[in-house]
């Protein structure tokens, strides 16, 4: 009892201070239900919009450009293996203690994968070293997630205590559904020191909420005209669809069936009609990245590709699994225009919710997969593509000795010239093997009231983050 009442008498002082401050308030809308707001748990872009709000990590990306963040010094080995972090000597969690070297073990406990990897040692109170098991320059990419505190591994997933100047101040909750979420900022060099985010089953009733005035900032697919709001479009250029092909099925083996399949589509076209309007083409594994300058991924479309009398005979069906959205419905178009009706092959589409696609998909129980891949704004795309993970994200079953080589290699060094070689031979590789069709980077509208501006970043990976400037 005598805790809960020194807690709300901390969230009536936290409030009485914030009454004190000028408000500058931005109040955004968000589709889907958050479960956590923990670095390790944020799923969805509502969760991750959030839990960036208001945690630190020892690196991050701006406009592409990798920079410390927690971290005051960091080294690293010649032989890329061990690695030596230092935490800033004024980095403090929210209830005021000192961010330290048992944050960072605890929290890199919390990636099983990751740790299975590595041996920490803590070598001081705000110092770690981590030895890796083979060398890699990748390890300060991998490091951008937000760093969570020991000493409150049990606290709340809804309102946990972060490290920036953002907290969350009040959840509004009906029955067992979470309605709002306000964070608060006391730093005084906020754009808006106050962020309400809410959140909706779909977009209609976005819509709504923003004509009744509960929000004035949304992120929507559909293209629509608002009275007093601007639409601003963006690209998502952390992310891009492709076309997987299991080129471990036996009609799907030969490298020329692939190839027809690819040439027979229109991509460039497909990406002019009004539903692509804010996407990019995707312009192979790296495309985006500072890696995609070394190697041109030119289009394969052929009018005039068809099967061959072979072709005809082996590629008797194929059996397609599209995502159950609107990405999905315009990517049948394509496919049933393209392959059906270019080159009079049979196709039998299902359509799936992600998780389904996703389980098919590791045991390779379909012939083509329509599938997006978030990467990094690093070019390394290792876990998508080497043959050592057939078994995980590697869906396509894909196995090439001078992938491997490149993937490896891009790895062992921080020289991005180097890096450039390297990844343009992925590059060269994935344009001829074809174990994939790249296809685009997708995109949104950003609607905003004209009383209010949001300073976006000039280069946006996903979409949560469009409140990273503030």
């Amino acid at each position: 009892m005598l805790l809960s009442a020194i807690k709300v008498l901390l969230l009536n002082i936290i409030l009485a201070l914030a009454t004190l401050i000028p408000q500058s308030t931005i109040s955004i809308g968000m589709i889907g239900q958050p479960n956590s707001f923990l670095p390790h748990d944020a799923k969805s872009d509502s969760e991750k919009l959030i839990s960036q709000l208001i945690f630190r990590s020892l690196f991050k990306y701006e406009d592409g450009e990798l920079k410390t963040d927690l971290l005051s010094d960091w080294s690293v080995s010649d032989d890329l293996t061990t690695y030596k972090l230092k935490i800033k000597d004024d980095a403090k969690w929210q209830d005021g203690t000192q961010i330290s070297s048992n944050d960072i073990i605890y929290t890199l406990s919390l990636y099983k994968k990751l740790i299975g990897e590595m041996e920490i040692e803590k070598t001081g109170e705000k110092e770690v070293q981590i030895k890796l098991s083979t060398p890699t320059s990748m390890l300060p990419s991998i490091l951008t997630f937000g760093i969570e505190p020991a000493h409150l591994s049990d606290q709340s997933k809804i309102q946990p205590t972060g490290s920036t100047s953002y907290r969350i101040l009040f959840i509004q909750k009906e029955r067992d559904s979470i309605q709002k979420v306000i964070i608060q900022s006391f730093s005084g060099n906020k754009q808006y020191n106050r962020i309400s985010v809410s959140f909706y089953k779909n977009e209609n009733d976005q819509q709504t909420a923003y004509k009744l005035g509960e929000i004035n900032a949304f992120l929507s697919n559909s293209d629509i005209t608002l009275t007093g709001a601007n639409k601003i479009g963006i690209t998502y250029i952390g992310r891009y669809f492709v076309l997987l092909f299991n080129t471990e099925q036996p009609a799907l083996s030969p490298v020329e069936n692939r190839k027809t399949l690819e040439s027979a589509l229109n991509i460039e076209s497909q990406l002019k009609k009004h539903y692509y309007e804010n996407t990019n083409i995707a312009k192979g594994p790296v495309s985006e990245t500072f890696a995609s300058k070394g190697a041109l991924f030119k289009s394969a479309y052929n009018p005039k590709a068809k099967l061959t009398t072979s072709q005809v005979s082996e590629i008797t069906e194929l059996s397609i699994l599209l995502p159950n959205n609107n990405d999905g419905r315009q990517i049948e178009s394509l496919l049933r225009e393209s392959w059906e009706e270019t080159l009079g092959m049979k196709i039998q589409i299902e359509f799936l919710n992600l998780d389904e696609i996703v389980q098919k998909g590791k045991k390779g129980e379909y012939d083509v997969l329509f599938i997006g891949h978030e990467t990094s704004p690093d070019p390394d795309r290792y876990a998508f593509w080497h043959s050592t993970q057939t078994d995980l994200l590697n869906f396509a079953g894909f196995s090439d000795l001078r992938a491997d080589k490149a993937l490896e290699e891009g790895r062992k060094t921080f020289d991005q010239a180097e890096r450039i070689k390297h990844y343009s031979i992925l590059q060269d590789v994935m344009s001829t093997k074809i174990p994939a069709v790249f296809l685009y980077h997708p995109g949104s509208y950003l609607y905003i009231s004209e009383k209010k501006q949001i300073n976006l970043p000039k280069v946006i990976y996903y979409p949560s983050d469009i409140l990273k400037n503030l």
